[in-house]
């Protein structure tokens, strides 16, 4: 499925561009070129982002943007790039499905079925048709949940700690939304595992040990949160949680839709799971329950007008109810496997009428996903469009110089021919029109100065000025940012969006804008960065271990 998706894109050089695309190509071009000259800034953009000094990367998957910082390092361009991320996101979700159904001893012809339908659907195909970064989180989950699975397959003793404890910590790295979402599923693994644990006090230490040890691989992540809950900053754009739901579609299958065929899918199942498999497999009617019931909360038939009315600052955190598909599919498909390969064993015919119609949807996402590829192609080869779905603020109107640029070794040509205005993360009094603010405030600005970043990683801006005069700079203020005029710290207004207007001399002035890291933080970080070394060292022990030991049995035998 991936090869005849990448072929048709390889074939034709495409590139998919939509609203999330340029936001995570700037957090991912920032670090890339930090690295590459030695200028580090932990938490400033300093090269992306119109080196306006926005805190990004620091508070939003800090480890996966180094991650993709050296990918940039192996792809001489973002076509390439694009390509690459998406074999390896199909990859890891791919093999991280049929490691699961293997944990669950499902029929091998079933686990590949379900596994190509898993890839089809949902958040996987997103990450190449919008670059949004949920589709990872996606791609780990069938790794968290075949962990989850040992909570209540296996007794307390085997109950490991450290894997889950990685994996959700490599989820915490990535994206802070999945994070929660997937934290919600877990906390009903452990409620069953809890409850029926006979040696409940050595299965909650498990429980504690694995918790610590994640806080100490995401101490950055947490750290970093903390140092921006400091300051006054926007939230995400509101929406409306009813505009945001799952909507039922013949075909679409992706992110938002949810096809008539998934539906009969998801009702088979449970179906099957309380009629027919109700006393011989529990396991198989959880997961009929938790998919269901995570399903029905992406759509409109849970009430999330009075949710929202009661909570209103979910349409700012949460915005789109759809997202619970990342617990709901993973849990559906290999619960829908499941029931198939228990039926087959038993030669029942329900299981011969389950995998007809699980190969009649994998072949019906198959063209669908294809088709959708295809369609793809055409409006990137369009001259008039070249791109997406998307709001740049600021968009080049020679759209075929985008398709050069996406090709160009030169990474950074892309960011300069589309440019957005996103809000998110931004320090300011109000989140009233703040992207439009920056937007004028930075972007339509930028190009009046001359940037240059120092050795220290702080960013230095410098221009003339024909007389005394007030003069706003094109860059953001946190709580600890520090601003440098001429050498001499310096009084400064902020307005609405925290970008300071300074008072400029005649003639040349030179303002530095640095980032006051505090040292609790410092602390937090080495943490995170010698628990990643420790555990790694120590699974690479493990694993030389092992081949060392089945070696040996060889050379005896």
């Amino acid at each position: 499925m991936t090869g005849i998706s990448l072929f048709i894109q390889i074939k034709a050089r495409a590139n998919f561009i939509y609203g999330d695309t340029a936001f995570h190509y700037n957090r991912f071009y920032d670090l890339y070129r930090q690295i590459k000259t030695g200028n580090f800034n932990y938490f400033q953009a300093i090269y992306g982002f119109n080196e306006s000094g926005r805190m990004i990367n620091a508070v939003y998957g800090p480890g996966f943007a180094f991650f993709n910082a050296m990918l940039l390092f192996i792809c001489q361009s973002w076509f390439s790039y694009q390509i690459l991320t998406d074999f390896l996101i199909n990859l890891i979700a791919g093999f991280g499905f049929i490691h699961l159904s293997r944990k669950l001893n499902l029929n091998i012809f079933v686990s590949y079925i379900m596994m190509i339908i898993f890839l089809s659907t949902g958040y996987i195909p997103v990450w190449n048709l919008g670059n949004q970064l949920m589709s990872w989180g996606a791609a780990i989950t069938p790794w968290i949940f075949a962990e989850a699975m040992n909570w209540i397959q296996r007794t307390t003793k085997q109950v490991k700690a450290g894997k889950l404890a990685i994996l959700m910590a490599i989820v915490a790295q990535i994206h802070n939304l999945t994070l929660l979402i997937v934290a919600v599923a877990l906390v009903i693994f452990f409620l069953i595992g809890l409850l029926h644990s006979k040696e409940k006090v050595v299965f909650l230490r498990n429980i504690g040990l694995s918790i610590l040890i994640f806080l100490c691989l995401s101490a950055n992540v947490i750290g970093g949160l903390l140092v921006l809950k400091q300051s006054q900053i926007t939230m995400p754009q509101s929406v409306s949680l009813l505009v945001n739901v799952l909507s039922l579609h013949k075909f679409y299958s992706i992110r938002t839709g949810l096809s008539l065929v998934l539906l009969l899918l998801v009702f088979v199942q449970v179906v099957v799971a309380l009629l027919v498999l109700r006393k011989k497999s529990k396991l198989n009617l959880l997961f009929a329950i938790m998919g269901a019931a995570f399903l029905f909360l992406g759509t409109r038939l849970f009430p999330w007008q009075i949710m929202q009315n009661i909570f209103p600052q979910l349409k700012d955190s949460f915005q789109a109810p759809f997202r619970f598909i990342l617990i709901a599919y993973p849990l559906i498909f290999i619960g829908y496997g499941l029931a198939t390969s228990i039926l087959l064993k038993e030669k029942h015919i329900l299981g011969k009428i389950m995998l007809s119609l699980a190969t009649i949807a994998m072949i019906f996402f198959m063209v669908g996903h294809v088709k959708t590829i295809r369609e793809n192609v055409a409006n990137y080869n369009n001259d008039t469009t070249v791109i997406g779905n998307s709001w740049p603020y600021k968009v080049t109107k020679n759209r075929p110089k985008i398709r050069v640029a996406m090709h160009s070794k030169d990474k950074s040509e892309f960011l300069k021919l589309y440019v957005n205005a996103e809000s998110d993360y931004l320090p300011a009094s109000s989140s009233q029109n703040a992207g439009l603010l920056y937007g004028k405030e930075v972007i339509d600005r930028e190009k009046l100065f001359k940037h240059q970043v120092l050795k220290n990683g702080a960013m230095q801006l410098s221009w003339y000025s024909k007389k005394s005069q007030k003069t706003q700079l094109p860059f953001v203020m946190y709580r600890q940012s520090q601003l440098i005029l001429n050498g001499k710290e310096t009084k400064y207004q902020l307005g609405q969006l925290h970008v300071p207007t300074v008072t400029a001399k005649k003639g040349k002035n030179i303002a530095v804008l640095s980032f006051k890291t505090p040292v609790w933080f410092v602390i937090a970080f080495w943490i995170t960065i010698i628990s990643w070394i420790l555990i790694i060292g120590y699974l690479i022990y493990k694993s030389v271990h092992k081949r060392r030991l089945f070696l040996l049995k060889l050379t005896w035998q």
